[in-house]
């Protein structure tokens, strides 16, 4: 990792801590990350996306230990995951009741998680010390964005722009993630078809 990326991570994690809102490059596409307990960063994720709140944001991790500070994996979650984490799956767990997030990512204390397998998010995750948002970086309904370049273009004529953009060039455009849920016996209920097929 090059002295840039490693100024340009610790510059990212300042922003999380800070309260801010950072572009970053995920597996699938660029991602808007922000601490998902800080309400008014959170909102301002749906600002600058042009969201209805309705929909909630998904969250990245560096390791078990991070998901599992959040929630108690079941021994059918706890198997899928083994099997395709770190990567491009979005499990829907069970909050843990003393855990305090923002409303708009943890309704009805269900919360839509994974590992990220890039290693750039992985380290900015690891360094701010728990999970972050990630979600798609472009205006609700657009095509996301798969480069700092895009992300900047994105939301150049908006008011709401992300406070930082760690940009690494161009990645690959690749299927979004699958998100899916685990029932007790192993079976999984898919609720947006992506990149790993259960």
């Amino acid at each position: 990792m090059d002295e840039k990326l490693k100024d340009d991570i610790k510059t990212a994690v300042q922003i999380l801590n800070s309260g801010g809102v950072i572009a970053i490059p995920t597996e699938t596409v660029y991602g808007l990350a922000c601490d998902p307990r800080n309400i008014n960063a959170v909102q301002k994720i749906f600002a600058i996306k042009g969201r209805n709140d309705g929909k909630p944001l998904q969250m990245i991790a560096s390791s078990f230990a991070q998901v599992e500070s959040l929630a108690d994996l079941t021994t059918a979650e706890n198997r899928v995951a083994k099997k395709y984490w770190p990567g491009p799956l979005t499990l829907l767990i069970k909050l843990k009741k003393d855990i305090k997030l923002a409303p708009q990512i943890s309704p009805n204390q269900i919360i839509g998680i994974r590992i990220t397998s890039s290693p750039i998010a992985s380290a900015i995750v690891k360094a701010f010390g728990r999970p972050i948002t990630a979600t798609s970086a472009n205006r609700s309904g657009m095509s996301p964005a798969v480069s700092g370049i895009g992300v900047t273009r994105a939301f150049k004529n908006y008011e709401s722009k992300p406070d930082f953009v760690l940009d690494v060039g161009a990645i690959d455009k690749n299927l979004p993630t699958t998100v899916a849920s685990i029932a007790d016996d192993g079976k999984a209920t898919i609720h947006r078809q992506g990149a790993v097929i259960l």
